[in-house]
């Protein structure tokens, strides 16, 4: 997938193969599906980690890239038609950019291989940081995880998980940081309006924290942090979904 960005809003054109280091290739369908789903924050984040993961590879133009990003997110843009941006390859079936799993950085075919159901109050201070190990009850190719959390502001803003071998905690597979509130990210599919009462799901929210790469692994740790509003006092933790790669 390509984008090509009007040089009148972003001043510059792209294609994030040729700013991204090549250790970061995997992070080009999560950047490119960010910015055509016009979710500025998730794209900021994804170079966020590239820049984390490889600080030599950050060059000047991923530097003006990642203003120009945080410049729409600050200013909250949102355009109609945004989507003819948006040229998809000869083998992107046609109806993936509007797919819940891929717009939200989870590759095609995405499925949920595991739900571990808690329903935790977690406050911070006392349970935070919270962390909690997930078997997977067998080797699985895992791509990310979604944190089943409030339709407000009772969230973690900080999540990490890792490879959990022989026990202890491995390597960092993903992480991901939600500083601000997100409507569109309850219902059913979690890509719907967050409101109370419950409508068909939409007093639950999912923070969706995609992988770095696929990760073959039995066990994973997840970790929560952070309270994103402290007068509700705690956050609200109703489980994890982990989700695999397509089979």
């Amino acid at each position: 997938m390509k984008f090509t960005i009007l040089a009148s809003l972003l001043g510059l054109t792209i294609v994030t193969r040729s700013i991204l280091p090549a250790f970061s290739q995997d992070f080009n369908a999560q950047l490119d599906l960010a910015v055509c789903n016009q979710n500025w924050q998730q794209a900021m984040q994804i170079l966020d980690r590239v820049r984390e993961m490889q600080p030599e590879g950050w060059s000047p133009d991923l530097q003006t890239y990642y203003e120009r990003l945080k410049d729409l997110h600050g200013g909250n843009v949102h355009m109609e038609d945004w989507s003819q941006n948006c040229e998809a390859s000869a083998t992107t079936p046609a109806n993936l950019p509007s797919s819940p799993a891929i717009a939200s950085g989870f590759p095609a075919g995405a499925r949920i291989v595991k739900t571990a159901n808690m329903d935790e109050s977690l406050y911070p201070g006392r349970d935070l940081p919270y962390r909690t190990k997930i078997d997977l009850e067998g080797s699985q190719n895992v791509v990310g995880v979604g944190i089943l959390t409030d339709w407000w502001q009772k969230r973690p803003t900080r999540i990490q998980v890792y490879e959990v071998q022989n026990g202890r905690r491995g390597k960092l597979l993903g992480r991901g940081e939600f500083p601000e509130y997100l409507d569109r990210i309850c219902g059913r599919q979690f890509n719907r309006k967050c409101e109370y009462p419950d409508r068909d799901g939409s007093a639950r929210a999912e923070l969706k924290i995609p992988f770095t790469a696929i990760a073959t692994v039995e066990e994973i740790e997840v970790e929560l942090d952070g309270l994103l509003s402290e007068p509700n006092e705690f956050v609200i933790l109703f489980g994890v979904r982990v989700y695999g790669a397509s089979q």
